[in-house]
């Protein structure tokens, strides 16, 4: 990906990183980096055990401890509060182990000039410029990845039901209860995907 590559360039492995997750895991945004918050002063003082900034305070970004030892990865998402878990085997997503940066503790996305995670202005600020030097037109914004990650999925034949869960959109939960296992899903997406592309490379190399 052309955005991967100058995101690199740029001396920004994170941009790469994430939004490789956000499109190959159909991940939100905030799951992938989280969010700074300024809690009240009540608040922020019977908060322990977080990643905090001053009186800022990091949640729900992706975290080494959301992977195991078998590279599955387990995220509460933030739209859901907690309540429904993307899962992913990351054996099936090439071109994020690729990115990964080697097994840390703490937050796995970070900016590499404060060493903490990004700030949301920042980072979109940050991805503008590189997506420019990518060739990527103002009007594609980086939450267009996860986007894209969904309509892939459908045009390799994916079924709706796999998708949804994939994606974890909520009003498809009480649905997918009765479902096939979370990873069993996204795993089938997965290689829908990998599919579809490998067939189109196939087509274009006949050219």
């Amino acid at each position: 990906m052309a955005l991967r590559k100058a995101a690199h360039e740029a001396g920004r492995p994170s941009i790469a990183l994430a939004v490789t997750l956000q499109f190959e895991l159909s991940l939100r945004q905030k799951d992938v980096i989280g969010e700074w918050i300024k809690p009240t002063a009540e608040a922020r003082a019977a908060i322990s055990g977080a990643i905090t900034a001053g009186a800022w305070v990091w949640e729900w970004g992706l975290m080494w401890s959301h992977i195991d030892a078998a590279l599955r990865l387990a995220k509460p998402t933030s739209k859901s509060n907690g309540s429904e878990i993307a899962e992913h085997d990351l054996r099936l997503h090439p071109d994020v182990l690729a990115e990964l940066p080697p097994c840390g503790v703490g937050p796995i996305v970070l900016d590499e000039r404060s060493g903490l995670p990004w700030k949301k202005a920042h980072f979109s600020r940050t991805f503008r410029k590189i997506a420019r030097a990518a060739g990527w037109p103002d009007a594609v914004w980086n939450m267009d990845s996860r986007a894209g990650a969904v309509s892939e999925a459908f045009e390799a034949g994916a079924a709706p039901a796999d998708v949804m869960r994939t994606a974890t959109h909520t009003q498809m939960a009480t649905t997918m209860l009765y479902n096939r296992g979370a990873v069993v899903q996204s795993g089938l997406v997965a290689e829908l995907r990998a599919q579809r592309r490998r067939a189109e490379q196939v087509k274009n190399g006949a050219r």
